[in-house]
């Protein structure tokens, strides 16, 4: 996929480290904590019990965390599309579908975090863009 906006899309290239942990012969182990979290189409085919442990993961490490996937705004769909998608993923498991920004929002809040930024994005799908809330690091977004 493609951020759209190209300052983020500066700021994701330079902050994005890999994780990595080595298993060494020796005692060393080298772990890069990531600056940027990105998850692409899993909020919707997880339960929510994986988005939640995703906001704990980058609230562990202060990381901003980008999320791009389809999503309901307010209690809607964005689309006719997004609706039979939602009944096609609650069909084949019970704990997917498309979730509402608003649950995202109030499980970020209760990590400390605030949605900084929703990106609109081809084919109906959004990148949501959270920050610990008295981040700074985005503030020219």
């Amino acid at each position: 996929f493609r951020i759209h906006n190209h300052r983020f899309y500066r700021y994701a290239q330079s902050a994005m480290h890999t994780v990595m942990m080595t298993s060494l012969p020796s005692p060393i182990q080298t772990v890069y904590y990531p600056d940027l979290f990105i998850a692409v189409n899993l909020c919707h085919i997880s339960p929510y019990a994986a988005t939640e442990g995703l906001f704990r993961a980058a609230k562990d490490h202060n990381s901003i965390l980008a999320i791009y996937g389809p999503f309901d705004l307010n209690g809607q769909h964005t689309s006719p599309g997004n609706a039979s998608f939602h009944e096609s993923l609650k069909q084949r498991n019970p704990t997917w579908g498309v979730r509402d920004v608003s649950e995202l929002e109030n499980t970020a809040a209760a990590c400390g975090y605030a949605l900084k930024q929703r990106i609109d994005m081809p084919s109906n799908n959004m990148t949501l863009v959270f920050t610990p809330i008295d981040d700074t690091r985005l503030s020219s977004v």
